[in-house]
């Protein structure tokens, strides 16, 4: 499909359910790309590492993967502008 984003993968699903040939990457093959667990299970299989994810629901738990990521890297600077926004919005 010559179209971008979320457009572009409904239709070539719904054109594929439908029994449309289409040239070019498989639909399937799109929606591992696109889906986090299944593209996460191929670098998994293929061994290739990749940064801890994590889902966040509050601005605490954030700031704990914020913490978490920025102090493995050397990101003192980047946690303390982070914090210092966090506080300003009145999030923490």
């Amino acid at each position: 499909m010559q179209f971008g984003g979320q457009t572009a993968i409904k239709l070539t699903k719904a054109l594929t359910d439908m029994g449309v040939k289409i040239l070019g990457t498989d639909a399937d093959d799109v929606d591992a790309a696109e889906d986090r667990e299944r593209f996460d299970e191929i670098l998994e299989k293929c061994h290739i590492d990749r940064p801890r994810g994590s889902t966040v629901f509050t601005a605490e738990e954030a700031k704990e993967v914020a913490t978490y990521t920025l102090s493995k890297t050397g990101g003192q600077g980047a946690i303390q502008e982070g914090l210092h926004i966090l506080k300003k919005l009145n999030l923490i």
